[in-house]
């Protein structure tokens, strides 16, 4: 089981600031450099993705490491690893853990293919405040990739050696605080996923009832007027009536929303 904070973005003066803020650096250990180079796969439907899971393939240095992650709940996530050159490797040596669910395990047994990417280097040390919690304090600076499209990955991980996952919480929220860092909620894996998808734009709900009540008026699902005193009235017709509940789940005998002196 992996456990672990996560805060991003974060500037390498900010991870420095980190590192030698007095509280923090005199329970370090030595600080070391490491080059990671990681390739995400998942079939062609997105299996793995689809039950919240991913597979990534990672050389740290001289080694190569095949690691599944299972779904996040608080800070921990189920954590699969095995020493492997190839995904293909990789996948067959985990299908052999008997402890693997059986959904991951389906998903796991279709052709995988690469989805994104991540590239960067890694500085770690150990943090041991001798009471009884210990982590692996790292910066990781470099770029996530999906395709042609790129962005840059720099962030701080606090991940539990050992101690409890509540102290983990209070410490990261702590060192967040301190420093003005935000805490990051989306792993490598979603972020670079999320390179391809259309962007989201807010708008105002105003607009959004506005343009569906446009819409609903211009298709004859509702029907406006005006009475004697200039005051605007709606209301709904019969092919509104037939259509609304079956294409759109509209409930016309629920109200939409509460009203304010009503809410508790």
């Amino acid at each position: 089981m992996e456990i672990e904070l996560k805060l991003a973005p974060v500037t390498r003066e900010q991870a420095e600031r980190v590192f030698s803020d007095p509280e923090i650096a005199s329970c370090l250990g030595n600080r070391k450099q490491t080059n990671m180079e990681t390739t995400y796969y998942d079939t062609e439907d997105g299996a793995l993705r689809k039950i919240g899971w991913s597979l990534r393939l990672r050389r740290e240095g001289t080694a190569c490491v095949c690691t599944l992650k299972g779904p996040t709940e608080e800070l921990s996530r189920p954590e699969f690893a095995v020493t492997a050159e190839s995904v293909g490797e990789g996948a067959a040596l985990l299908l052999k853990d008997a402890a693997l669910p059986e959904t991951a395990r389906a998903a796991m047994a279709q052709p995988l293919l690469p989805t994104c990417s991540a590239r960067f280097v890694r500085t770690e040390t150990e943090y041991d405040d001798g009471e009884g919690l210990r982590l692996c304090l790292s910066f990781d600076q470099g770029e996530l990739q999906n395709g042609a499209l790129r962005a840059p990955l720099c962030e701080l991980e606090l991940e539990l050696l050992s101690g409890e996952a509540a102290r983990l919480r209070v410490f990261g929220e702590h060192v967040a605080a301190k420093h003005f860092l935000p805490v990051c909620g989306e792993s490598k894996h979603r972020r670079a996923m999320a390179l391809a998808e259309p962007p989201v734009r807010e708008i105002s709900p105003f607009f959004a009832a506005s343009e569906l009540l446009n819409y609903c008026i211009r298709s004859g699902y509702v029907q406006f007027w005006i009475d004697e005193e200039k005051q605007i009235h709606y209301g709904l017709t019969a092919l509104g009536a037939s259509v609304l509940p079956s294409r759109f789940g509209v409930d016309f005998g629920k109200s939409c929303a509460t009203p304010p002196e009503e809410r508790s």
